[in-house]
């Protein structure tokens, strides 16, 4: 025991005496906790644990020495211990060490690891995941939202997607990772880490130590204090330091050396929250297990030894959001830094243990708590931006996204500044199958909104933003917007501030580049250029009560009738006299119930009022909670995420009011929830239902129980329930409550909060009741509903019946063509008639048509039918019936190969599929018809060749000849027989595609983005089945054939193995696309456009045709418009127009309202000689002013255009002719 006494004398002396190379201890540190755990365990520490967890003191395996123990050898253990001392990261000095104890346990390869955690809301019952999140992921059920910063020592590799740490695997295949920061993070083990070292080997270190488990001793232990891996941190002014000494970096007998005293890693955190936070320890284990503990903990806390100075305030930059440096200069004008955070180190003078003084950035982004990054590889269209090319192509590879806005923000010298913003959309969800624009942003500079309801890739299809506009939504498209405004000085500093915020509406703020520039002192107008704001007028009062509900007549555990009960657990019930959306006994539930009668919000105000219960009947913590919510479209059957998700269908226009008994952290702008010390019900008011999308309230902090420091609040959770009143006008909605406080006292009604979302746009929506659970759960019951409203309105929805009248007129008055969307919505705008050529032979994709909607009947054993086809669920091969099935795919992530996505709709045709066995029958007039049938599988349950085959039937005819490999490919086997293989009378979609993309077809060769494991092996079928090259893969058959009876029938259904056919391993067929050409009349001519005729028959001409498109008669204007030399915007051209730029150059004049107007020659500028050209054209038979030229001095409507130039003038205030 000489070891273990030479360690308690060296603990004695150590608040005292700083040890040399260690941490920079001295008397301006005053220690807050010392503990060496000989007395127990602290009885003021908070203890949590999850599994088989516990937190014990233990002897170390000395005999004479007792250890914090979070895990003790076994499986799925989780343990939390958090010390009730605060500390301030942010502005003090904070100096944290403790020996460190992680070794092997009764598994062959010991796991997880352990964490030292601060967290900022001294929640002495915080808890993470276990397993490989090492206690931190999901810290405190906030799913990567809560801030705190930890250090992880990882001892277990998670495989190919594990992203934190390099893993040696020197104990075995999985063991031994280095040490990580973890900040801020949802899942550790899947995120790279902002920062790691290289530390002693813990697993070495601690065989050499020995074990507390006296069994597993062979004599040879050390018991050693030198033989602990000692670590020591230092938090200063958001500068971290890790110093480690002591333990081995191998096993002696190894070759492993002394782990002498070094820093392990350096690190500048990202901001912290302004609160004090607490210090905690976790670790866990999964499947396998391991020893881990911690000893001799002493923290310091003393004044801050770093200096932080900001970089001088600058008059020009730019920032390539998420992405490396660019310099465009040459091509538009600017260059653009790398992405950083504002504040982040720039340089360093000195050292953290000493003194440091750190230069830091005066420009970048300030973090919202659920900052990303995205990637587009795909080729993007710079049409819309003068002079770009390669360099400018840069900046719209990556861009910065959140659910919680993108903010920058820059210290710049006061004055008049331009400011340009750049995108380009690339997700599918920016746009819908109208070809609308669905990604809308506000954003503002400083605090003037210079967008709103603003659509980019509406506007980078038409010029405007308009998210209304049907067909005009472009993706891969670059836009960009430039506007002006004054940035003035702080009090009493030299620099201003430049803030840009683009706020999230519902569905992710974005933002690929921004750029600024001072052009001039400060002028006292408000912000000016680009600016453009869809708004939506004050709907009218609802023509009476639409949805009457008491629920008192109804049998208990019937869906109400008139709704549409949705669920994957709980399925939402009458009870009682009550709609029951969740139950206190259901965990991990997302449940709708939604009203079967649409809603016209669009022209219409909406009044809901109900009474709301929650209940709690097990006692334990209540969650997740319930929901209100209306959204547009018609889709009854719409179900999002359970737990913190409330069940709230994800995406789409419209708004949710939530009572959430549940905090999801500080990014969502949520007061309180029985998981925080704030313990009650909190509302919100969301803009669609997103887990991480922020409330838009502005929360009285007086509106809360008494007993949590506010006047007084409803009671939920009191029997007489809590009476909700909701109301929406024009995208405003307000919430009233009444109810009984806590401590019974009445309660409203009171208006409780109120936001401004995103208008609905469209007259058709549905609303319902949403809730969720999770590992917490409580009762949510509805009762008395009153809803003011007007029906929806589907007539009024032009771009759906004008679409519907272009295929109709295609397939019934001209060319005879037919396309529909198998289990999909109607895409009305770009999708083409042939989705994937190559699978056809076809050298073009061809023109642009409408594919028709088929989603209904899901489920139904009834035959869906509409004027252009029916169709009908087929009996099973075992005689059951499967009734009508609809199912999204994973294409909206994958792309289709074969396809062009981004470019059209085409990859969209594969989003979605119909399947079970079916029939279509699609009434024709006889003759000769060209069929093709689109497949695609991207469900990586059944992927892979010979993982579905079925019959294809055409007009009752089983069609044959179907090849396929020999081989399936199969992870880790050279590749097992494919059962298909010999039968050529059933289909393989992914065999077939195998056969088309595939370098080596059959023998699995790599495809792009496919992930070929070789290992060893040099034959290519050890791949996984789901990165088959016939995988996310487009498929399609191609028949031509003669109708006489008026009937076109095709069947597809699953193999009869009672007929000796093999068993499908997913026996449902599935199609995602119909297309019907009639081959035996003359194909119509092309469209020519600008002559006023519909030259190809499908029902539009010329600039309604979308094949004229891209005709520059057929643009929308990029901006406002205007006629030249109309310097007052009054509607005609005459003298004072001339005198108006001459009085704005030469006597401080006011300045032109449309600069454009005024500037004749179109050089960029107002000057002398614009004045010139209007006298010299009005009074001397002198040149017209440049384009758009007038025709006369009272010109027309027709003669206003935009500026063909982009000069930055701009058009403040167009005359009323060209409004």
């Amino acid at each position: 025991m000489i070891y273990r006494y030479r360690a308690l004398a060296l603990l004695a002396c150590l608040a005292l005496t700083p040890i040399s190379g260690g941490l920079a201890l001295g008397g301006e540190a005053d220690v807050v906790i010392e503990e060496d755990f000989e007395g127990g365990l602290p009885g003021d520490v908070g203890v949590v644990s999850q599994s088989n967890g516990r937190i014990e003191i233990v002897d170390d395996g000395s005999g004479g020495n007792q250890v914090l123990s979070l895990t003790q050898a076994e499986g799925n253990q989780g343990a939390w211990v958090w010390f009730p001392q605060e500390f301030d990261l942010g502005e003090q000095r904070v100096e944290i060490e403790f020996d460190l104890f992680l070794g092997r346990g009764t598994s062959a390869v010991p796991a997880d690891g352990a964490a030292v955690i601060f967290q900022f809301d001294n929640d002495l019952q915080a808890f993470g995941n276990i397993g490989g999140d090492l206690g931190v992921g999901n810290l405190r059920g906030a799913g990567g939202s809560y801030e705190y910063i930890a250090l992880g020592f990882d001892i277990w590799d998670n495989g190919a997607g594990d992203r934190e740490t390099h893993c040696d695997g020197r104990h075995g295949a999985q063991a031994t990772c280095d040490v990580e920061v973890i900040q801020n993070q949802a899942s550790p083990h899947l995120a790279t880490p902002p920062a790691v070292g290289d530390q002693p080997d813990f697993i070495s270190s601690a065989a050499v130590y020995g074990s507390p488990d006296v069994n597993t001793h062979t004599g040879q232990e050390t018991f050693d204090p030198d033989d602990l891996i000692h670590v020591s941190i230092i938090f200063d002014a958001g500068v971290m330091r890790v110093r480690m000494r002591g333990g081995w970096t191998d096993l002696p007998q190894r070759g492993g050396e002394f782990f002498e005293e070094d820093i392990v890693l350096d690190y500048v955190t990202q901001s912290f929250p302004e609160r004090q936070s607490n210090i905690g320890f976790a670790a866990t284990t999964g499947g396998a297990n391991a020893w881990q503990w911690i000893d001799n903990l002493v923290v310091r806390e003393g004044s801050t030894r770093v200096v932080r100075q900001p970089e001088p305030p600058l008059a020009e930059g730019g920032i390539n959001c998420a992405s490396r440096r660019v310099n465009a200069t040459n091509e538009i004008g600017f260059s653009f830094l790398a992405d950083r955070p504002f504040g982040a180190e720039i340089s360093r003078e000195g050292d953290v243990e000493d003194d440091l003084i750190v230069t830091t950035s005066s420009f970048g982004r300030i973090s919202r708590g659920a900052d990303n990054t995205s990637v587009n590889l795909r080729p993007i269209d710079l049409s819309n931006l003068e002079g770009a090319a390669i360099n400018t192509s840069r900046l719209f590879i990556n861009d910065a996204w959140s659910a919680a806005g993108v903010e920058y923000r820059a210290h710049v010298v006061p004055g008049r500044y331009d400011v340009h913003l750049f995108w380009s959309e690339s997700s599918h969800e920016a746009a819908n199958s109208l070809g609308q624009g669905t990604k809308l942003y506000s954003v503002y500079l400083n605090e003037e909104k210079v967008l709103c309801n603003w659509s980019v890739a509406a506007a980078a299809g038409i010029g405007s933003g308009d998210p209304r506009t049907a067909c005009a939504a472009a993706l891969d498209k670059a836009v960009a917007r430039a506007f002006e405004l004054d940035v003035n000085a702080l009090e009493e500093e030299e620099y201003g501030i430049l803030r840009i915020y683009v706020e999230d509406l519902g569905n992710n703020a974005g933002l690929n580049a921004l750029a600024f520039r001072r052009t001039g002192n400060a002028t006292g107008a408000d912000a000016g250029g680009e600016l453009e704001c869809i708004e939506k007028d004050p709907g009218e009062e609802p023509p009476g009560t639409l949805f009457e509900d008491t629920f008192d007549d109804l049998l208990d555990n019937e869906c109400p009738p008139g709704m549409v009960c949705n669920s994957n657990n709980f399925t939402p019930r009458v009870l009682g006299g009550r709609l029951r959306i969740t139950d206190d006994t259901v965990g991990s539930t997302a449940a709708t119930a939604i009203y079967e009668e649409t809603v016209n919000v669009c022209d219409y105000k909406l009044v809901a009022e109900f009474d709301l219960f929650l209940a709690n009947p097990d006692g334990t913590e209540a969650a997740d909670g319930a929901a209100f919510f209306l959204r547009e479209g018609s889709d009854t059957t719409a179900l999002g995420p359970g737990g913190g998700g409330l069940g709230l269908p994800v995406g789409g226009a419209g708004f949710a009011v939530e009572f959430d008994t549940w905090s999801n952290g500080t990014c969502c702008n949520e007061p309180s929830g029985f998981n925080t010390p704030d313990r009650f019900t909190h509302i919100g008011i969301q803009s669609s239902g997103i887990i991480s999308e922020v409330n838009h309230v502005q929360y009285n902090p007086d509106l809360r129980p008494i007993e949590f420091g506010g006047t007084g609040w409803p009671n939920f959770f009191d029997p007489t329930g809590v009476n909700v009143q909701i109301e929406y006008d024009a995208g405003h909605i307000t919430v009233t409550l009444a109810g009984i406080t806590a401590e019974g006292d009445d309660f409203g009604p009171e208006v409780v909060c109120e936001a401004d979302l995103v208008p609905v746009f469209g007259s058709v929506a549905t609303i319902g009741f949403a809730g969720g659970t999770g590992g917490r759960t409580h009762h949510t019951d509805i009762d008395n509903v009153f809803i003011d409203a007007a029906e929806g309105d589907p007539g009024a929805d032009n771009a759906v019946t004008e679409a519907i009248d272009r295929a109709r007129r295609l397939w019934r008055d001209s060319r005879g063509e037919l396309y529909i969307n198998c289990g999909g919505p109607l895409l009305a705008c770009s999708a083409t008639q042939n989705p994937a050529p190559e699978m056809v032979g076809a050298k073009i994709t061809g023109d642009r048509v409408v594919w028709l909607g088929d989603e209904a009947a899901r489920g139904s054993l009834l035959p869906a039918e509409n004027e252009f086809f029916t169709v009908s669920p087929l009996p099973n091969s075992d005689g059951s019936n499967t009734g009508l099935q609809v199912a999204a795919t994973n294409m909206g992530f994958w792309n289709a190969r074969g396809t062009t996505p981004g470019v059209n709709d085409d990859d969209r045709i594969f989003h979605t599929e119909r399947w079970a066995d079916q029939e279509y029958h699609i009434p024709v007039d006889n003759g000769e018809y060209e069929v093709t049938l689109y497949f695609a599988n991207s469900y990586s349950g059944t992927s892979g060749t010979g993982a579905r085959f079925f019959h294809v039937i055409i007009e009752g005819a089983q069609q044959d000849g179907f090849e396929h490999c020999d081989l399936s490919s199969d992870l880790g086997f050279q590749g097992r027989p494919n059962p298909v293989f010999g039968f050529d009378n059933l289909y393989d979609p992914v065999g077939h595609a195998e056969m088309l993309y595939s370098s080596d077809p059959c023998n699995f060769a790599e495809c792009d983005d496919n992930g070929v494991i070789v290992e060893d092996d040099p034959d290519l079928d050890r791949i996984l089945a789901a990165r088959e090259c016939g995988n996310a893969a487009a498929a399609a058959l191609r028949y031509t054939l003669a109708i006489d009876d008026g009937d076109l029938t095709i069947a597809l259904t699953e193999p009869d193995p009672a007929a000796g056919e093999p068993v499908s391993p997913d026996p449902s067929p599935k199609i995602s696309g119909i297309s019907v050409r009639r081959t035996d009349v003359a194909p119509p001519p092309p469209e020519v456009c600008g002559n006023g005729l519909d030259d190809d028959e499908d029902g539009a001409a010329d600039c309604d045709d979308t094949d004229c498109a891209g005709e520059a008669d057929c643009q929308a204007p990029a901006g406002p418009t205007f006629v030249r030399g109309d310097a007052n915007s009054d509607g005609a051209i005459n003298l004072t127009d001339g005198v108006v730029p001459l009085l704005f150059l030469f006597s401080g004049g006011a300045a032109p309202t449309c600069a454009d107007a005024a500037d004749t020659n179109d050089t960029g500028n107002v000057e002398i000689t614009d004045a010139i050209i209007i006298f010299s054209w009005l009074f001397t038979g002198g040149a017209a002013p440049a384009a758009p030229s007038p025709l006369s001095p009272g010109y027309s409507a027709e003669e206003c255009a935009a500026d063909p130039t982009k000069d930055g003038l701009g058009c403040e205030l167009p005359s009323p002719v060209c409004q």
